[in-house]
């Protein structure tokens, strides 16, 4: 019989709780911001979409990946219908009302090239209270990940 303590991952551990962690997210995001789970789904998109030079590009990141300054809007990739359709396997009737709902929101944009966040700075700053849910996710999960390395 094999030593159950080489080589074990707690996987389960790590998956209660990133799902507990998801699930407060989406709770939150609906009850703080009015939207619901197709409307979440379609937003993040949208923002990763729109982000990912940042994510890609180091210089970039160095100067958009901070609150100090945004990626200008004229740089944003923009996200269109068939994109979120294709990817999120969303129809395209509920994905066309859920894009209207966020606009009548604030919580993205119609631009010529997509949808797109809005700006992000100042008082024009429509997202930052999405941001901080995120952000708030990701170092209650990290916090998590310690947990479950102490375990190890």
């Amino acid at each position: 019989m094999a030593n159950p303590k080489v080589n074990r991952l707690p996987t389960r551990l790590s998956a209660l709780f990133f799902t507990e962690i998801f699930c407060n997210f989406v709770n939150k995001a609906r009850t703080s911001l009015d939207i619901d789970n197709d409307e979440i789904i379609i937003s993040c998109f949208i923002a990763s979409r729109n982000m990912k030079s940042v994510l890609n590009n180091r210089d970039e990141a160095k100067i958009y990946g901070y609150e100090e300054n945004a990626l200008p809007e004229s740089e944003r990739i923009g996200v269109s219908v068939k994109d979120i359709v294709s990817n999120l396997h969303i129809p395209r009737e509920t994905v066309r009302r859920k894009l209207v709902s966020l606009v009548e929101k604030k919580i993205i944009i119609k631009a010529s090239s997509g949808y797109i966040l809005p700006p992000q700075l100042g008082e024009a700053d429509l997202t930052s209270e999405l941001r901080d849910l995120v952000v708030g996710s990701f170092n209650e999960f990290m916090d998590r990940v310690d947990k479950v390395n102490k375990i190890r």
